[in-house]
């Protein structure tokens, strides 16, 4: 049996941002940036670093904007992923110059060790450095091509035309 042609609503059978998918996101953005933080700090001596930091906080936002809509994230979270990519590379680049500077090879490992009145040593290290260059470029450079992937979706005529190709 058919359901009359009133009761059907087709354009409200399908939510594009459901209620469970904005509530998990909320909650789980926050777990995973600091999910992020512990590989970027393990990275040193385990399994981990700056590239899998970078992923891991990258798909945490990728998650916000599946779950709130490209509009909606961008206006609560602002961040400008080409400046967080140069900044990347530019930290990077320059832990390795400054090695140089220093009268070694480029890109040479050295540490420095400071003393905190609360938290007590804390070894810094240029590799460390260099892993969060490679963190904001890794998380820059893929919200920047997933997010224009996404922002192309919702350039799509919505009338069933087809949408003009160039020409080869």
């Amino acid at each position: 049996q058919r359901l009359p042609r009133r009761m059907v609503h087709p354009e409200r059978a399908w939510d594009p941002h459901p209620l469970q998918l904005v509530l998990a996101s909320r909650l789980l953005l926050p777990l995973a940036l600091l999910v992020a933080v512990f590989l970027f700090l393990r990275g040193e001596a385990h399994p981990g670093g700056g590239f899998v930091a970078g992923l891991v906080a990258a798909m945490a936002v990728l998650l916000q904007y599946m779950a709130h809509g490209v509009d909606w994230t961008e206006q609560h979270i602002q961040m400008k992923y080409r400046a967080i990519v140069a900044a990347g590379v530019i930290v990077a680049v320059l832990t390795g110059v400054a090695s140089i500077a220093a009268g070694a090879p480029f890109l040479t490992h050295g540490s420095l060790t400071m003393r905190w009145p609360v938290i007590g040593e804390l070894q810094l290290t240029t590799s460390m450095l260099f892993d969060l260059g490679v963190f904001l470029t890794v998380t820059g450079a893929t919200l920047l091509a997933m997010v224009n992937i996404g922002r192309i979706e919702t350039r799509v005529p919505k009338s069933g035309g087809e949408v003009a190709r160039p020409a080869s």
